[in-house]
């Protein structure tokens, strides 16, 4: 019998734990929340979306799948998704782009991303994230993604322009910055399967500490302006650089103290 990965296994622990209390925050917890539940909340997404990625590292060197098994399994999370849309919500498939969404669509384009060569890797993880700000700045992030209800999309239909922008830029996950932190997840699971453990950890714990000390000082200097969503008050309504910047620190400290 295979030996479970310990690392992996404590990571979707902790994000389980936090995305409990993060999700019943809405209807349980009387607003205005405080930041430190703000901040313990936020760990589940980015670890969940991360974690997305670096398992398809983790699949295709310890078990070479086919692209169709990503693409299958990315179809069928999608699927997934949007029967909770329709059946627990009532909402239009494809309109909000809830977090499943961003991890089925990151399964297969990560498969593709593994084969490409580590500075294209980088330039693309690079530009995902640059463009997010601009995107947020020249379109405008709305406070709460648009949920057209199904019923009156079977009569009425809605703007596909919507659809298009939750998507890229104001979704619940959108493209920008999402897909990043999946390939990053992925870029850091190939560095993992291939390099020898302890400079692993030395490389996860140096580089968490300089990316923790980005987003510290470039969050006190900017004070992004953060919004709750419909009860939700994780910090990254909108995702910003600052944001990303701590949550990944937070995932490379883990990954260097829980490493095995």
């Amino acid at each position: 019998m295979k030996q479970r990965d310990n690392t992996i296994d404590i990571l979707r622990g902790l994000a389980i734990f936090t995305m409990v209390a993060a999700n019943m925050s809405a209807d349980n917890y009387a607003d205005p929340h405080p930041y430190w539940f703000r901040i313990f909340g936020s760990f589940a997404a980015p670890t969940f979306v991360f974690l997305a990625g670096l398992m398809v590292s983790y699949t295709s060197f310890h078990k070479a799948h086919p692209f169709g098994y990503y693409l299958k399994r990315g179809i069928a999370i999608i699927c997934i998704a949007a029967c909770i849309d329709m059946l627990l919500w009532g909402a239009v498939p494809f309109s909000t782009f809830d977090v499943l969404y961003i991890i089925g669509l990151s399964l297969p384009i990560g498969k593709l991303f593994y084969s490409l060569n580590k500075v294209v890797q980088f330039s693309i993880i690079a530009i995902l994230f640059a463009l997010t700000p601009i995107l947020q700045s020249k379109f405008g992030y709305i406070e709460a993604p648009v949920e057209p209800e199904l019923k009156l999309f079977m009569s009425n239909g809605f703007q596909g322009a919507i659809v298009w922008k939750q998507f890229l830029i104001d979704g619940w996950f959108p493209l920008f910055p999402w897909l990043g932190v999946s390939m990053l997840g992925m870029l850091v699971g190939k560095y993992r399967c291939e390099t020898e453990i302890k400079k692993a950890n030395a490389t996860y714990g140096i580089f968490g500490l300089i990316v923790f000390l980005a987003g510290i000082v470039s969050w006190i200097i900017i004070n992004p302006k953060l919004m709750e969503r419909e009860g939700y008050s994780e910090l990254f309504y909108p995702p910003t650089l600052m944001f990303l910047w701590l949550s990944l620190a937070e995932l490379f400290y883990c990954l260097a103290q829980f490493i095995v």
